[in-house]
C-alpha cells in the first residue's frame, strides 16, 4: 500500500506497477484488487472476503477473481463502454457494472441504472436507460415516453393493481395507487431535491425515499442518509446530510448538535436512548440520576445552554467554561483537592467551587473563602495549606506552631475585621490587623514593654512562659460603664456584665482555656480549624452565623451544625433537623436543606421526592423515634428497619402486592399497610392492644386469635375461592366472603362480624341462622335460636322467655314486656334498614346496624366505616355520608 501511495501523482508509473491500480474515483494510486485476493491467502473464502472489504473491488463468482469496479477503473465513456461488464451512466456521469451481473434483487435496485423485473427475476435496464427514442420506449408495456423531459420513463399506472404495479422494482404501490420510486424518478440531486417525498443519497448517487416514511428496518438499509431515533422511534434524516457543515442551522434543530472538533452537523445526545450506545459517543456522558444521555458539559458554548444542563456549571475565567460541576464531578477529598477548580467543603462533605470563581455575595458567604474588595476571593490559609513547608511557601500564609495550622499573615489580611479574625495568629486593633501578643513576643521583656500607638496590651504568663493578651487591665478603670466600654473596644476581650469581668474573646483563646468549664457557656472549641470560638447559641446575628463554619441559621437562631451537635448515629438519626451519612459515618445537615436535585441525588441518606420538590431524607437512615414521626415512614420490630410505607412506595396494584408489607385498596386505587403488618412493636405504642385497636380502625383488616388478619370479603370476591380458604366461608345472603366464625375467640371480633353471633352460654362465636341454611330442614338443625319465616332462616329472639336471656343475645332487644329482633335481624335490605327507626345500613358489611349514638366508645371504635367517637363529649355518632346516604335512599 505504501509504495502504490507514493505513485498518487503519476498514473502511468502506477498503471505500470502490477501491484497498484488507478483509482478514478479519487484520482489516487492504490494496491490492485488482483493483489488484495493474492495478499489474503490461497482459500478461496478469504479471498472473496478480503475483496469485498476493499473499496473499490469486485467478486466475479464465475471466474473467482478480484477485479476493480467499472467506477473505480473508467472515468470517461469511451473506455468505460469498451468492457464487456461496464456500461456509461450519462446521468450521474460515472462507470458502473451491466445490470445482467447483478443476481440479486438488493444489489440490482442499488444500481443507480438498473432496476429488478420480479417475474422473471432478472436484472435490467430502467427504461431511461432501456430506451432512448419514442418508438421502441412506447413499444414496451413496461414504460411510457415523457414528452416535456423527452425521455422514457416507468408506466406506473396502477390500472393493474399492486402485482403489476410492482412487477419492477421502479414502481411501487402505496395501497391505493401505483407510482414511481424516487430511485426511478429522478437521477440528479436537483431533481431529488424538489421531491418532498425523497432525500439524495451522495454515496451511492441514488434519489431514495425519504426517512420519514421509512420503517426501523428500512432506515437501516439507508445508512449513508437516515439514522433511526431510539428515543422517539422514528426514522429520521442524518444530522450531517441535512445539516452538513452550516453551524446555525444545525444548533436551531433539536435533534442535532455541532460537533466542533470534527466541524460536522451530528445527532444530539438527548436523542440516544441507552447508557452504553450514550457512552460510545465522544460527545456525549449519561446522567445516572436522570437516567438521560446529555451533552457533555464542554460542549455548551454559552452560559444559558450550560447552566440548563442541572449537572453543569460556568465559568468564564477557564477553559473550557462549561465543566461538570464539582459536586457532580468528585466525591473523595483528594480527587476534589486535585482539581484546581474545586475544593472540598468539610462540614457539608462535598466538593464544592474553588473561591477564586465565586461572586462577591457567594464568597461572603462562604466560610472557606475570604473576601477583599474588589471582587478579590481567596482560599482560607487554613483550608488553602495542610503541610508546614507548602504553608510557609505561600507568601500569603504563615505556620501557627501553637495549633499546627495554616494561617494567613495578618498584614494581607488588613481589608476589614472579618478577614482579619479568620487567621488564628490575628487580632483587629485600632483599625489594623496585627498579630496577637503570643505570637508577637518571645520573651517577657518585650511582651511587657509598654504598647505604643493603639496597640493592644500584653502580659506576660509566668506559668505558660508565654505573652498573652490582657483584659483584666481594663478593669482598673474608675467606673463599671468605663471598664466596659474600654474592654468591648478591645477585639481581643468582651465584656462579661453578669460577674464585671473583662473576659479573653473566645477566638484568642488556647484549647485549655477554650474547655474550661467556665467558658463552655460562651466557648467552643473547633477541631477543624484548630481555634476556640463563640459558641453558635451566643451569635444572635444570622450573618455572623452563616459565616461561622461550625454553625447553621434556623429559624429559631444560630445553631451548632449536626456533624459537631452529634458526633454518633443514634442521636444523630433521632433528630428533626439532621441526618447520619453512612457513606461517610458522619452526622450532617437535614436534606431538606439541600434544593438541588442532583445535589440531593449525590447523598446516600436523601431521597428527592419529585412530586413535591424538595430533598427529605430517607426512611432507612431514620431512628425508631423519628421514624414513627413521619408518616411516610414505617418501623419493622422484627429487623428493627425503617422504611418507606407502602403508599409513599408503590402507585401501582402489582408491584405494590408483591411487598408482604403492602396491600392494594382497589376501591381507593391506592396501596396501604397489609393487615398483618399491624402487630406489637410496629405501631406506637407498640402494645398488642394499640395494635389491636390500630387493626380494626382499617377496613380491610379485622382482629383474630392469630392477629390482625385482611377481612375475607377484601380478599375473596367469589364463593369458590372463599370456599376453598381455611379461614373463610361463603355468605349467600349478602353475596360475600367473611372470617369463619369458629376464629374469633372474643365477644369484641364476633359481633361485628356480620356472619356470626356470639353465644353468651358457652361463650364461643357460632354462625348466624341465616349463613348457609336454605331450607326449612337446615334451619331446624340450628336448634331453638334459629326459626324458618318468609322463605328464609332467621334468628329467633322469641326463643328467650326472659329479660335476663333476651339482653345477653346481641341481635335481640328487649321492649318491656317481649323480646323482639334488633336491627341486624330484622331487616336484610338497605331500603328496609332505612325506614326503621334507631338503624343505619353498614354498606361494606352489607348488614343493618343500630344508630351509632347507641354505642358506648369501645363498641363504637369497633366499627370505623360507619361510626366515629367524638373524645370532646364522650359521644358515638354516624358518619355524615351514611346518614346523608339513608336519607336519601
Amino acid at each position: 500500500d505504501l509504495s502504490c501511495a507514493a505513485k498518487s501523482g503519476n498514473q502511468p508509473s502506477c498503471i505500470q506497477d502490477a501491484n497498484c491500480m488507478w483509482s478514478s474515483t479519487d484520482n489516487q494510486c492504490k494496491r490492485s484488487c488482483s493483489r488484495v485476493a493474492f495478499d489474503a491467502g490461497s482459500a478461496t473464502a478469504a479471498q472473496q472476503a478480503a475483496c469485498a472489504a476493499a473499496a473499490g473491488c469486485t467478486w466475479l463468482n464465475g471466474s473467482s477473481i478480484c477485479i476493480p469496479t467499472c467506477e473505480e477503473a473508467y472515468a470517461e465513456p469511451a473506455s468505460c463502454n469498451a468492457n464487456s461488464n461496464c456500461l456509461w451512466d450519462n446521468y450521474r456521469s460515472k462507470c458502473t457494472e451491466k445490470c445482467s451481473l447483478h443476481k440479486a434483487e438488493s444489489s440490482c435496485s442499488a444500481a443507480g441504472l438498473c432496476e429488478w423485473k420480479s417475474a422473471d427475476r432478472v436484472c435490467q435496464l430502467q427504461c431511461p436507460y432501456r430506451h432512448l427514442s419514442f418508438g421502441p420506449c412506447d413499444a414496451d408495456p413496461l414504460c411510457q415516453w415523457n414528452t416535456t423531459s423527452g425521455t422514457c420513463m416507468p408506466k406506473c399506472d396502477g390500472s393493474g393493481g399492486a402485482a403489476a404495479c410492482e412487477a419492477t422494482s421502479s414502481c411501487s404501490w402505496d395501497g391505493s395507487s401505483c407510482g414511481q420510486t424516487c430511485e426511478s424518478r429522478c437521477f440528479t440531486k436537483e431533481c431529488c431535491q424538489l421531491a418532498s417525498d425523497c432525500r439524495f443519497d451522495a454515496i451511492t448517487g441514488q434519489c431514495k425515499k425519504s426517512c420519514e416514511s421509512r420503517t426501523e428496518q428500512t432506515c437501516a438499509e439507508v445508512p449513508g442518509i437516515c439514522a433511526y431515533n431510539q428515543v422517539t422511534r422514528t426514522c429520521t434524516p442524518r444530522c450531517d446530510v441535512k445539516y452538513e457543515q452550516d453551524a446555525v442551522e444545525c444548533a436551531k434543530d433539536v435533534n442535532c448538535m455541532y460537533d466542533y472538533s470534527a466541524d460536522v452537523c451530528t445527532t444530539t445526545c438527548t436523542q440516544i436512548a441507552g447508557e452504553v450506545d450514550c457512552q460510545r459517543q465522544s460527545l456525549c456522558s449519561w446522567d445516572p440520576t436522570t437516567n438521560k444521555c446529555r451533552k457533555t458539559c464542554q460542549q455548551n458554548k454559552n452560559n444559558a445552554t450550560c447552566t440548563a444542563d442541572p449537572t453543569c456549571e460556568w465559568l468564564s475565567a477557564r477553559v473550557p467554561s462549561c465543566n461538570k460541576k464539582c459536586i457532580v464531578q468528585h466525591s473523595t477529598p483528594d480527587a476534589c483537592k486535585a482539581d484546581p477548580y474545586c475544593m472540598w467543603d468539610p462540614t457539608a462533605a462535598q466538593c464544592v467551587p474553588e473561591c477564586n470563581y465565586l461572586v462577591p455575595e457567594a464568597c461572603q458567604a462562604n466560610f472557606l473563602c475570604g473576601y477583599e474588595s474588589p471582587n478579590t476571593c481567596k482560599q482560607l490559609c487554613k483550608y488553602r495549606h495542610q503541610a508546614n513547608a507548602t504553608c510557609e511557601a505561600d507568601d500569603e500564609c504563615t505556620w501557627d506552631s501553637i495549633h499546627e495550622k495554616c494561617a494567613g499573615v495578618c498584614t494581607t489580611l488588613s481589608a476589614s475585621e472579618p478577614l482579619c479574625l479568620t487567621s488564628a495568629v490575628c487580632q483587629w486593633t485600632t483599625g489594623r490587623c496585627e498579630r496577637q501578643c503570643i505570637y508577637k513576643f518571645k520573651n517577657q521583656t518585650t511582651c511587657e514593654a509598654p504598647a505604643g500607638g493603639g496597640e493592644q496590651s500584653c502580659k506576660w504568663d509566668v506559668y505558660r512562659k508565654q505573652c498573652i493578651n490582657s483584659c483584666a487591665n481594663y478593669e482598673r478603670e474608675t467606673t463599671i460603664n468605663a471598664a466596659e466600654a474600654a474592654c468591648n473596644a478591645d477585639p481581643f476581650c468582651e465584656y462579661d456584665n453578669s460577674v464585671l469581668k473583662c473576659k479573653t474573646r473566645c477566638a484568642q483563646m488556647s484549647y485549655t482555656d477554650c474547655v474550661l468549664p467556665e467558658n463552655l457557656d460562651r466557648c467552643m472549641w473547633d477541631t477543624e480549624a484548630g481555634s476556640c470560638k463563640t459558641k453558635c447559641e451566643q451569635i444572635s446575628l444570622q450573618a455572623v452565623c452563616e459565616k461561622e463554619g461550625m454553625c447553621a441559621w434556623s429559624g429559631a437562631g444560630c445553631k451548632m451544625q449536626c456533624n459537631f451537635r452529634y458526633p454518633t448515629a443514634d442521636g444523630c438519626r433521632n433528630s428533626t433537623d439532621c441526618s447520619w451519612d453512612t457513606t461517610l459515618g458522619v452526622c450532617v445537615g437535614s436534606c431538606a436543606n439541600t434544593i438541588d436535585p442532583v445535589a440531593c441525588a449525590s447523598r446516600p441518606q436523601c431521597r428527592y421526592d419529585s412530586k413535591e420538590g424538595k430533598c427529605t431524607e430517607s426512611c432507612s437512615v431514620k431512628g425508631k423515634d423519628a421514624c414513627a414521626a413521619d408518616p411516610t415512614c414505617g418501623y419493622d420490630a422484627n429487623t428493627g428497619a425503617c422504611t418507606e410505607v407502602c403508599t409513599a412506595q408503590y402507585d401501582n396494584q402489582q408491584q405494590c402486592n408483591s411487598d408482604a408489607r403492602c396491600m392494594w385498596e382497589s376501591s381507593l386505587n391506592v396501596c396501604k399497610r397489609a393487615c398483618t403488618d399491624y402487630k406489637a412493636g410496629n405501631v406506637v405504642p407498640s402494645t398488642t392492644v394499640q395494635a389491636q385497636q390500630e387493626c380494626v380502625n382499617q377496613e380491610m383488616c379485622e382482629w383474630t386469635s392469630a392477629g390482625c388478619a385482611k377481612r375475607c370479603d377484601y380478599e375473596f370476591s367469589d364463593a369458590g375461592a372463599c370456599s376453598a380458604a381455611s379461614a373463610c366461608q361463603w355468605d349467600d345472603v349478602r353475596r360475600k366472603c367473611g372470617r369463619k366464625c369458629s376464629l374469633f375467640s372474643t365477644r369484641d371480633g364476633c359481633v361485628f362480624a356480620p356472619q356470626c353471633r356470639w353465644d353468651m352460654p358457652s361463650g364461643t362465636c357460632k354462625d348466624r341462622c341465616s349463613l348457609n341454611k336454605p331450607d326449612q330442614s337446615t334451619c331446624a338443625q340450628a336448634g331453638d335460636i334459629c326459626m324458618w319465616a318468609n322463605g328464609a332462616c332467621t334468628h329467633n329472639c322469641a326463643s328467650h322467655s326472659n329479660v335476663s336471656s333476651c339482653i345477653n343475645d346481641e341481635l335481640c332487644l328487649w321492649t318491656g314486656t317481649a323480646c323482639t329482633a334488633s336491627c341486624e335481624v330484622a331487616h336484610t335490605t338497605s331500603t328496609d334498614c332505612a325506614t326503621a327507626g334507631n338503624c343505619v345500613w353498614d354498606p361494606a358489611n352489607v348488614i343493618c346496624r343500630r344508630d351509632c349514638g347507641t354505642y358506648r366508645q369501645s363498641t363504637c371504635l369497633q366499627l370505623p366505616t360507619i361510626c366515629a367517637f367524638n373524645a370532646t363529649s364522650s359521644d358515638c355518632f354516624t358518619r355524615c355520608f351514611i346518614r346523608h346516604n339513608a336519607e336519601n335512599s
